[in-house]
């Protein structure tokens, strides 16, 4: 009898060593990447805060509330994840140009992003009262100090 009862208590003192797993389940790999990026609500009001008369860079950056998240396979450096959110809210954006936003040339280092953005044509004051707001809004990663603007001619 005392023989039981030692395995009773062995087998209760091994029930209660066994991790207990609380949490939501998901299907999703650990090893992905999600990116989450801001557009206007409405594309059209971008030139309600950037038209030559009107230059509200704060207005147009406050507009920016449709959220886009998206998912991708791979762990992505923090420079990739820079020009992959950069890229997709362009390609999704009605206001922008891979032609002047040139996100591809956008570099990373020592927590400073440089903007190598189109400078020197005609409407470029225009471009940049919203281009500045959606690249300060949509990179806001705890890894960046600064966003610096270069030009390219």
């Amino acid at each position: 009898m005392i023989f039981l009862a030692g395995c009773s208590q062995q087998q209760a003192l091994s029930a209660q060593q066994e991790p207990t797993t609380i949490g939501p389940i998901t299907n999703e790999p650990a090893n992905n990447t999600t990116i989450s990026y801001y557009l206007l609500n409405n594309p059209a009001d971008s030139t309600n805060f950037c038209n030559g008369e009107n230059m509200d860079s704060t207005g147009y950056k406050a507009a920016l509330t449709k959220e886009i998240t998206k998912t991708f396979e791979g762990k992505l450096t923090i420079e990739e994840k820079i020009k992959k959110t950069l890229a997709l809210a362009v390609a999704d954006s009605e206001s922008f140009s891979e032609t002047y936003a040139l996100t591809a040339n956008t570099t990373f280092e020592n927590g400073i992003v440089t903007m190598h953005s189109a400078n020197g044509w005609a409407g470029s004051s225009i471009f940049y009262c919203s281009w500045k707001p959606f690249v300060e809004k949509n990179l806001r990663f705890p890894e960046i100090k600064e966003i610096k603007w270069a030009s390219e001619n």
